[in-house]
């Protein structure tokens, strides 16, 4: 267990805790202490979709690598060239197919 898979792992069982004990002994959270509570949820769920978008982005552009390698081109002999976006998704698409992953449509 990586030492982010513990600290998600140990907030999960204090936040069930806390929801244990308020609705055991009829004890209410402040308004402030939600209000913290979810602006920190708010955080780290930010905080993940920005990572996702950044692992997503590395994904196409190792991608897009990749078809320029089966071109033989590289970065630089593109400097003349246009590759069009649909030949670029085209071979993303055919790529991932094989693992079941689509790529967002934007």
């Amino acid at each position: 267990m990586s030492k982010e898979e513990a600290k998600d792992a140990l907030i999960e069982v204090l936040m069930n805790q806390v929801v244990d004990l308020t609705m055991m002994s009829k004890i209410e959270l402040g308004d402030d202490v939600i209000a913290e509570i979810k602006r920190l949820k708010e955080i780290i769920n930010q905080n993940k979709d920005d990572m996702k978008r950044e692992w997503e982005g590395k994904k196409l552009r190792w991608e897009i690598e990749k078809y320029l390698k089966s071109k033989n081109l590289s970065p630089h002999d593109l400097l003349g060239w246009v590759i069009s976006k649909d030949d670029i998704m085209e071979y993303v698409e055919m790529t991932l197919s094989d693992q079941d992953i689509k790529p967002k449509q934007r």
